[in-house]
């Protein structure tokens, strides 16, 4: 892949992700869940103010700060990465995880809050309650994948 095309797999993630979220925000009602047709998946929404988990949730300040300076590290890490030959795995991960993270980013800034719409039945309680957005999930894919990466040039 080319390494203009990078940043591409970034925007994408992210336009897609808003743009779900904004659906999610003028379709679906607070409390309402919609059962994807032959799947685990609901959409419903649920606000999250702080990080993973409600984590910080009581601490907007902190939360804005710490969000802030991680999209700055992974923006300035990706346009020093990006101009290295090779390393496409890591690249592609990267590009997964900064555009999951741009687009939470956003919508914190935008909202004061995230907007998580992907819920999964299981039949673990806990995890049946927990509600994600693609974002979050292009940010595991992409962790996963830059794990992989690192696990793969060590062998080499």
């Amino acid at each position: 892949m080319k390494s203009r095309l990078y940043p591409a797999v970034a925007a994408v993630i992210c336009v897609m992700d808003l743009y779900l979220k904004r659906r999610v925000e003028k379709c679906v009602k607070p409390g309402e869940e919609k059962k994807l047709s032959g799947t685990p998946f609901y959409v419903r929404k649920v606000y999250n103010r702080g990080a993973a988990f409600n984590l910080l949730q009581d601490q907007p300040k902190t939360m804005r700060t710490l969000t802030t300076s991680a999209v700055a590290a992974v923006v300035a890490y990706d346009y020093i990465l990006l101009h290295q030959k090779g390393r496409h795995l890591l690249k592609l991960g990267m590009m997964c995880m900064t555009g999951g993270a741009l687009s939470n980013f956003i919508d914190r800034v935008k909202r004061g809050k995230v907007v998580d719409y992907i819920g999964i039945r299981t039949r673990w309680e806990k995890l049946s309650r927990i509600t994600y957005n693609v974002g979050d999930f292009a940010i595991f894919t992409g962790a996963v994948m830059t794990v992989l990466s690192e696990v793969i040039q060590n062998k080499n």
